[in-house]
């Protein structure tokens, strides 16, 4: 008796999902307009530009990444398009949390050295910049150091 009305449950609910519709999310016209408008390539395009950017608050990638989309979003047609700034001078708080000031990273690098004589020499690159941008940490100060390691 079971076994039976299990059958049957199963049979009810495969049936009902055969005869589903799909309810639309959206008027099939505006469907059609985003499908004849929309392009994985620019957007692939969009997000390589972007992801090569530093967009650290305030930082010169920042300011890149939102001319950039503000760009893009004028040549898509788009006219009341602006950027709004505030100030981040390390002083002035933003409901709880203090703007820090703008950060750019111009040069960094951390190597390993070895002994040459009575000299220190680069024997091995451990982080780049360039190479690698989150290999410094953010808001870190300019210096030159070096230190021994045991």
């Amino acid at each position: 008796m079971l076994k039976t009305l299990y059958l049957i449950l199963l049979a009810f609910l495969t049936s009902s999902i055969a005869y589903a519709q799909p309810t639309p999310l959206l008027d099939e016209s505006i469907v059609r307009a985003l499908t004849e408008e929309l392009s994985g390539e620019t957007a692939k395009r969009n997000l390589e530009f972007l992801a090569r950017q530093h967009r650290m608050r305030g930082s010169e990638g920042f300011h890149a990444a939102a001319d950039f989309i503000a760009g893009q979003l004028r040549s898509y047609g788009l006219h009341d398009v602006s950027l709004e700034q505030f100030p981040a001078d390390g002083k002035r708080f933003y409901g709880t949390q203090k703007a820090r000031r703008p950060w750019d990273a111009e040069f960094a690098e951390l190597w390993e050295l070895q002994r040459d004589g009575d000299q220190w020499t680069p024997y091995r690159r451990l982080a780049s910049w360039d190479a690698m941008p989150v290999s410094l940490a953010q808001d870190s100060e300019s210096s030159d150091v070096t230190a021994d390691w045991k």
